[in-house]
């Protein structure tokens, strides 16, 4: 929030949290910008989580697709994406659409892991079906600015970012044996089972494995 406030320091009205899911950065845009906030989302089960959870009145949500905001043009000062793009069928189509609803000083905010981010994720050593998945759905950085660039949006920065995935080596393992992650969501039981086994076996003779992860943040504006 910090990163964006210092892109973005025009006062803002309305933002969308686009592929909002339960709403995990939705109160928080809210509070850092004092702005109105729309999380869209397609997904009923993720949209009826976001809405149980207290929000401020500045917040809610509608269904809706990156492809297809239910919005007028021109109306948004700030589109943000957290991990979203991957999931997006048609990413120029939804570039297009973005660029429709911003105003025209407007900001799209992306977070997202690219390839360039992958050799952060320590666990996917233990699990190379999972990255190859990534490599294959993942934009790299290049090709990411080339999509948005292509859609008439220019370059205001890009930033890349560490996380924390767990405190400690055990509870990094637990964390990852909750397959969240849908690159492992993605990849079969067998070796899922095999590469948590393996992974459990590093931890408990390396506890001081890497712990953090990295993804990149994009701030594009609407030329």
């Amino acid at each position: 929030m910090e990163l964006l406030q210092g892109y973005v320091a025009r006062p803002v009205n309305l933002k969308i949290d686009l592929g909002s899911g339960t709403g995990r950065f939705s109160t928080v845009l809210s509070e850092a910008f004092a702005a109105q906030v729309l999380g869209v989302e397609p997904a009923a089960n993720m949209r009826a989580t976001a809405e149980a959870k207290p929000h401020p009145p500045s917040v809610r949500f509608v269904q809706g697709e990156a492809e297809s905001i239910p919005l007028g043009d021109g109306v948004a000062d700030i589109v943000f994406m957290s991990q979203v793009l991957h999931h997006v069928v048609d990413v120029s189509t939804a570039l297009r659409e973005i660029r429709r609803v911003l105003k025209s000083n407007g900001n799209l905010c992306v977070r997202q892991t690219t390839r360039e981010n992958l050799d952060s994720y320590f666990y996917q050593r233990f699990f190379p079906a999972a990255r190859a998945v990534d490599e294959t759905r993942l934009p790299t950085r290049d090709r990411l600015v080339g999509l948005a660039t292509s859609c008439q949006f220019r370059v205001v920065a890009i930033e890349t970012l560490s996380h924390e995935i767990a405190p400690t080596a055990a509870e990094y393992v637990e964390t990852i044996a909750l397959r969240t992650y849908s690159d492992l969501e993605c990849i079969d039981d067998v070796a899922f089972r095999e590469g948590l086994a393996a992974l459990r076996e590093y931890c408990s003779a390396h506890p001081d494995l890497p712990k953090l992860g990295e993804n990149d943040l994009f701030i594009f504006a609407k030329e």
